[in-house]
């Protein structure tokens, strides 16, 4: 599936509005901020077209207004309400990984537009560094948390979902990871841990961040 672009109006105001949950927790705040401000240098580095602004007003549940995304944690259930649906999927609070639920709107015959996307992220995502550190499970490191944040703001400001995923042999940070146990390389400390993707000689640890031309030619055409 191709990427798919917000509604005219959000899309010429050049800028998504994203609305961090009041239930963060201190660190998921931290990774919120450094995610927006990381997105919003990638995006002026390759010309995304698009910013990351942070709303102090949550999605409208049941129609357009409000901000644009919403960011918040979740552990058993991700669940919400948009556009006046409600949703609930299993979702794990303990794995490295994200989940973005996305909502649009098509008229006719014409392309499906973006409207809404709540992004749900683990509320503690585990290590374990056992076997590469003799330490044990413990909350990821601020590097891991900023990868999940920052892939599912992709999927997010392009309206991607997983079948636009970015190959092993391309990796960045929109790469196809699997969803349950992405390899992690385990930091002496949490400040050292870091995302491990693919084998050499393609393999790649983040961060830092990065974006493949492919997934920054998919964001530039909803964007352009």
């Amino acid at each position: 599936m191709a990427a798919t672009p917000w509604t005219d109006a959000v899309k010429n105001s050049k800028q998504l509005t994203v609305f961090p949950d009041p239930g963060l927790s201190p660190s998921w705040r931290a990774t919120f901020q450094s995610a927006l401000q990381e997105f919003n240098r990638l995006s002026s580095v390759h010309n995304l077209g698009v910013t990351l602004t942070p709303s102090a007003t949550p999605p409208d549940t049941e129609g357009e207004g409000g901000a644009n995304i919403r960011f918040q944690t979740a552990s058993g259930t991700a669940s919400g309400r948009a556009l006046a649906t409600d949703f609930a999927d299993a979702f794990s609070g303990t794995e490295v990984h994200g989940f973005t639920k996305t909502f649009k709107l098509q008229f006719g015959q014409q392309a499906p537009q973006m409207v809404k996307a709540l992004i749900f992220v683990p509320s503690t995502p585990v290590v374990d560094g056992l076997k590469t550190r003799g330490g044990g499970r413990r909350e990821a490191g601020p590097g891991v948390k900023l990868f999940v944040a920052m892939h599912e703001f992709v999927h997010a400001v392009g309206g991607m979902d997983n079948s636009d995923h970015s190959p092993e042999a391309q990796p960045d940070v929109f790469v196809g990871l699997p969803v349950a146990s992405p390899t992690v390389d385990v930091g002496s400390r949490p400040a050292d841990d870091k995302v491990r993707v693919g084998s050499p000689p393609n393999l790649t640890r983040f961060p830092p961040i990065t974006l493949s031309g492919r997934v920054v030619g998919l964001i530039r055409r909803v964007w352009s």
